[in-house]
This record gives C-alpha cells, sequence and structure tokens, in this order.
C-alpha cells in the first residue's frame, strides 16, 4: 500500500483524472444498489395486488422504468470509467517509464558496468507492467467493490442489523487472510524476480555477444544455465501457487459460510413474515 500512494503522489500530472475516475466509480456503486431497491418496491407492489390490497399499477410501471434507466445509466457511467481507468494506466505507464529512464541515463558509467544490460530492461517491464495492470484492476474492479460492499452494508444495516453484521465479518477474515497470502507470495517473488532478472539478462547478453559465444563454443553451457535457472523459478513459483490456492479456499470457504448464515436468517425471518417478500429480494440481490 505504501508504494501504491507514493506511485500516486508522485504522479501529479494524473491527479485531476485519478479524481474524475473516483467520483465517477462512487456514482456507479451508488447505482449499483438502486437497481435491488427498486426490485424490493416492484415485489411489494406486485404482493400487494395479489393479497388483494391497494396496489397501483402506473406506480409499477414507473418503478420498472425507473429500474432499467438507472441499469443503463449505471453501465453507461462504467463504460466511462472503465475507458478512463485504461486511459489513466497507459499514462502512467508512459510517465514512470520516461522517470525511469531519466533516472538510468543518469547513472555513473560503474553501474553499468557492473550490471547486465537486460536485467536493467526486464526490471523496468516487469515493474510498469505490474503498475499498469494494477491501475486497470484498481479502477475497474478492486475500488468499485469496496465501495458498493461499504454501501451494501449501509443498505442492510437498515433492513436487518444481523445481517449488516455478519456481511460485516466478511471483510476482516477476507482480508486477513488475502494478507497473510499476499506476504507468503511476495516472499518468494523477490527470490523468483532476482533469479528471472539474471536470466533474462543474460540471455539478451547471449544474443548479442553470440559470434563470441559460439567462438567459444560455449553455447550449450548457456543452454544449462539457463534451464538450471528456469526450473528453480518453477520450483518457486509452484510453492507460491501451492499457498495461492490454500488461502484461496480458506476464503471462499468463508464467504459461502458466512452466505450460508445470511440465507438462513433472510428466509426463515420471511417464513414468519417479518420480512416482506421484497425485502427478501432486496437483501439477497
Amino acid at each position: 500500500m505504501k508504494n501504491i500512494l507514493n506511485i500516486i503522489r508522485i504522479s501529479k500530472p494524473l491527479h485531476t483524472l485519478i479524481g474524475v475516475i473516483a467520483i465517477l466509480i462512487i456514482f456507479y456503486s451508488i447505482l449499483d444498489l438502486v437497481s435491488p431497491i427498486l426490485s424490493k418496491l416492484i415485489v411489494d407492489e406486485i404482493v400487494k395486488n395479489i393479497q388483494r390490497k391497494n396496489a397501483n399499477i402506473n406506480f409499477l410501471a414507473t418503478l420498472i422504468a425507473a429500474s432499467f434507466l438507472a441499469s443503463v445509466l449505471g453501465i453507461f457511467i462504467n463504460s466511462i470509467s472503465d475507458r478512463l481507468g485504461d486511459y489513466l494506466a497507459g499514462r502512467l505507464r508512459k510517465f514512470l517509464t520516461e522517470k525511469f529512464y531519466y533516472k538510468v541515463l543518469g547513472l555513473p558509467q560503474n553501474y553499468f558496468d557492473n550490471t547486465i544490460s537486460g536485467k536493467i530492461v526486464n526490471q523496468l517491464n516487469r515493474g510498469i507492467q505490474i503498475i499498469q495492470d494494477f491501475m486497470n484492476t484498481s479502477t475497474n474492479f478492486i475500488i468499485p467493490a469496496i465501495l458498493q460492499s461499504i454501501f451494501t452494508i449501509a443498505v442492510l444495516g437498515f433492513y436487518s442489523i444481523p445481517i449488516a453484521v455478519f456481511t460485516f465479518f466478511l471483510f476482516p477474515i477476507y482480508i486477513l487472510l488475502s494478507y497473510f497470502s499476499i506476504v507468503q507470495w511476495g516472499k518468494q517473488e523477490i527470490e523468483k524476480n532476482k533469479i528471472e532478472d539474471v536470466t533474462r539478462g543474460r540471455i539478451q547478453e547471449v544474443i548479442l555477444s553470440i559470434p563470441l559465444v559460439k567462438s567459444f563454443n560455449n553455447q550449450l553451457d548457456e543452454f544449462k544455465q539457463v534451464t538450471k535457472n528456469l526450473t528453480a523459478i518453477n520450483k518457486i513459483y509452484d510453492k507460491q501457487s501451492n499457498t495461492y490456492h490454500i488461502f484461496d479456499f480458506l476464503r471462499n470457504f468463508s464467504l459461502n459460510l458466512i452466505l450460508l448464515l445470511v440465507n438462513i436468517i433472510v428466509f426463515y425471518s420471511t417464513f414468519k413474515q417479518n420480512m416482506t417478500l421484497g425485502e427478501m429480494v432486496l437483501i439477497l440481490q
């Protein structure tokens, strides 16, 4: 998180764009809750008619139209937000690449004498690509999901405090499991990146110096060294994958367990007529 904040802080030319995207994401997150609320009102109006109470067909038509318009507006805002998110990721990639390149050009000669050029390029490509992917994912998925979850808990709390509390418990459980998963992955990623940087750098150096390599008949040794490094990278990745999927199972299990408890409360409350059908539809959505 600290590195992410540092990246945002140094990217001053992009702050206005980041602000616009944030506003659009907030609007979209709010609109995403409008549909379930309108569904509740629609179902309640239909139940009124079934029970021969004072139902209004015009009000029902208005609710359906409003639900459709809210969905279309949400799709429109989400599309603009996603497009601006991609635009931001591309401009951030350019901005950070320029800063990195400017920094490299100012380094002393002894740095280049002691560092494989391919390693520098590989570090740049990996770092910038990770940042771009993260920005795309954040603006298109992570931030909207967080805001929608906060707004959802607030709405659930209005109709049922126990359900809101159970839903809220998802966050510390999910975040804690994700934290341990990321920490374990990160420790092994550092080791893996070191081997990968040396390997990619070595491949580039060999290709650039292929006449010299062939003159010493050293092709097989170079090939064996790269193969050894790639095998080591795969072993580390296998450990990362095992750890990730164990924690992912625990995350999904906790999610389904809490959702089961929520469903039990909702169905029982509706069965006992402590909730309307509309409220049940709203909560389940």
